[in-house]
């Protein structure tokens, strides 16, 4: 159980880096104030910032995963699951928060990211050859 309290804990701060991540992603790709553009020109820009982010988001889950040191494979996917699922779940809350919900989920940015949330504790596993 406190394994699974920790896990749940460093999701929700890994969603705060990711988070970090974007915007950093976001300045450095120049978009500028969103609004006034079009929804479509909007949707693109953050398709390519979660495209942008996507690598340093499998990079901190797979940090993420080093910090809390699974002792098996079971465990790593577990962490695989809870992190993507907070990952899916805030940034939905985010779109229904903000009626963009269309626009954060139409790229293919936001599927990049998600596939690489799920993947960095899974290659940590592998990589550390756990049982």
């Amino acid at each position: 159980m406190k394994n699974l309290f920790k896990e749940v804990l460093m999701g929700l701060l890994l969603f705060i880096v990711t988070l970090l991540i974007e915007f950093a992603v976001s300045v450095a790709l120049g978009q500028g104030d969103s609004a006034n553009i079009t929804d479509e020109v909007r949707a693109a820009h953050v398709s390519m910032m979660f495209l942008g982010a996507a690598v340093p988001i499998g990079l901190a889950a797979f940090a993420a995963a080093a910090l809390l040191k699974p002792e098996t494979k079971g465990r790593a996917l577990r962490m695989s699951i809870i992190w993507t699922a907070i990952f899916i779940g805030l940034n939905v809350l985010t779109g229904l928060g903000n009626d963009t919900m269309g626009i954060i989920f139409l790229g293919i940015g936001i599927y990049a990211s998600i596939v690489l949330m799920f993947l960095g504790p899974i290659v940590y596993a592998r990589f550390r050859k756990l049982p």
